[in-house]
């Protein structure tokens, strides 16, 4: 069984999308990992980081996105997801690994409603029909581990079903954060979502090793707030060692140019954090949740 991790927040713009794609880009050309990113975010950014615009038209014209694949897949539980992935992804040189992405689409929330709405028709009451939608979306969701080393959940901000299902199902759950008050509350509701808690105080509780997220700053600018902000964070939240820097090089690499690149020529100044993330995540996420399977 493959290694499941979502990248969400609550809070839009803090680089959700961003970080899906370098952990994807890691794993993939430097972790010689197969891995797939599953896109529940209807913005797509992650898909068209990855695939391009033209091939996400494409996907979506032919009816071939997530959203096409949960409304098929809701009531055919057999159904296989190949059709419906893009193989071959991304720009970067993969020799050993492989990256795969399965389309955003803006249609999704469209078909969440849909699934409640038709167990609400059936005589579930809300709370029923809504536990109901995110069961059966954690099903389809955890299908996607048998062919692959690791898959990435890029969800939306907010808590749509979909999201709901990706946190109830990931091994890890990664949250990008800006050092801001904004984000650093954000990052606390998220907590205690993930950590199924009505009360921070109750997250806080657990030993952070064993929390089932982990933070990490993005957006960072060595400033006296930025370090406040940050310190705030680090004090009830773990935090992962590699912070994602203001850069040219990485801000530039999100804009897909469709030849295969290094890493190098991919993020430019910003390859070293690529590089890093990855080992970290490596490291301490995929590696661990490993070795606890096979003991």
């Amino acid at each position: 069984m493959g290694i499941l991790l979502a990248v969400a927040n609550r809070k839009g713009g803090v680089g959700k999308s961003t970080v899906t794609t370098m952990l994807a880009h890691g794993f993939a050309a430097i972790g010689e990992q197969r891995v797939l990113v599953v896109d529940l975010d209807t913005q797509c950014n992650s898909s068209i980081i990855l695939s391009g615009g033209e091939k996400w038209d494409t996907a979506r014209r032919n009816r071939k996105t997530i959203a096409e694949y949960f409304d098929q897949k809701y009531d055919r539980p057999k159904l296989r997801p190949d059709g419906f992935i893009i193989e071959k992804a991304g720009d970067i040189e993969i020799p050993v690994g492989g990256l795969s992405v399965l389309s955003g689409s803006l249609d999704l929330e469209d078909v969440e409603n849909a699934f409640l709405h038709n167990r609400a028709k059936a005589g579930q009451d809300f709370e029923t029909a809504e536990q109901g939608v995110i069961s059966r979306i954690h099903d389809m969701l955890k299908d996607f581990a048998d062919a692959f080393d690791v898959v990435i959940f890029d969800c939306p901000p907010g808590l749509s079903f979909s999201t709901r299902a990706a946190l109830r199902l990931a091994h890890k759950v990664i949250v990008p954060f800006r050092p801001d008050f904004v984000s650093s509350y954000a990052a606390d509701r998220a907590a205690t979502v993930i950590e199924d808690k009505r009360r921070l105080e109750d997250v806080i509780a657990i030993p952070k090793e064993k929390r089932r997220y982990i933070t990490l700053v993005n957006f960072w600018r060595d400033g006296t707030f930025q370090r406040l902000n940050y310190a705030n964070v680090a004090a009830i939240h773990p935090v992962m060692r590699t912070t994602i820097p203001q850069d040219d090089g990485i801000a530039e690499a999100f804009e897909y140019r469709g030849e295969m690149l290094s890493i190098e020529e991919k993020y430019g100044s910003g390859a070293e954090v690529v590089r890093a993330l990855c080992k970290e995540a490596v490291d301490s996420i995929i590696m661990r949740y490993r070795r606890e399977a096979v003991a």
